[in-house]
């Protein structure tokens, strides 16, 4: 896949995603997916509050990073483009890591809905309330997995290191978790 192929592509995935990933009531509407927003309302659930502020951030960049590679590619240099990883089989290998991504987090959003159904019939159900937190992970996985198709597509410093401080803020409570238990041999 050529530069100027990514160019006309790269800008409409990007505002498709953030349409599936952060406005997916509005999608929901649009679409005819499902009607049914009471459960979110009954247990007064935010979609948009319950995704970590740095994944929010992180996604505002990738999509000035798209932005200025196709509309402004004078300034693409700022990003630091890797000239060597900027090979059509690349482009395609990443474009289609992003096409995997938008459909699990369109799957995920679903499941989501599902979990959040259940749970609003059944509000002090902890197993219910797990499900929608696994639910939610799995929506997560999703943006880690667009992040690493930006980077695949559009192979430069800056994305790389999106990529890594979007796994590290993944893999952080878990790393948390397993530092306090070494901690104290660390004494």
């Amino acid at each position: 896949m050529t530069e100027e192929v990514l160019k006309l592509y790269l800008p409409g995935f990007i505002v498709v995603f953030i349409w599936i990933a952060f406005f997916w009531r509005s999608f929901r509407k649009f679409s005819g997916i499902y009607k049914n927003f009471s459960a979110e309302y009954k247990i007064s659930y935010n979609r948009f509050k319950r995704i970590n502020i740095l994944y929010r951030g992180i996604l505002i960049i990738f999509f000035i990073m798209i932005t200025v590679f196709a509309f402004i590619p004078k300034l693409y240099k700022w990003f630091f483009p890797i000239d060597q990883l900027n090979h059509p089989a690349i482009n395609v290998t990443g474009f289609l890591i992003l096409k995997i991504a938008l459909v699990w987090v369109l799957v995920a959003q679903i499941i989501l809905d599902r979990e959040i159904h259940k749970y609003s019939r059944d509000v002090e159900s902890l197993a219910a309330m797990e499900m929608v937190y696994s639910a939610e992970k799995n929506f997560l996985r999703g943006l880690i997995v667009m992040f690493i198709g930006m980077f695949v597509t559009l192979s430069n410093v800056i994305s790389i290191m999106l990529v890594i401080f979007g796994v590290i803020v993944y893999f952080k409570p878990l790393l948390l978790k397993n530092i306090n238990k070494t901690s104290c041999f660390l004494w």
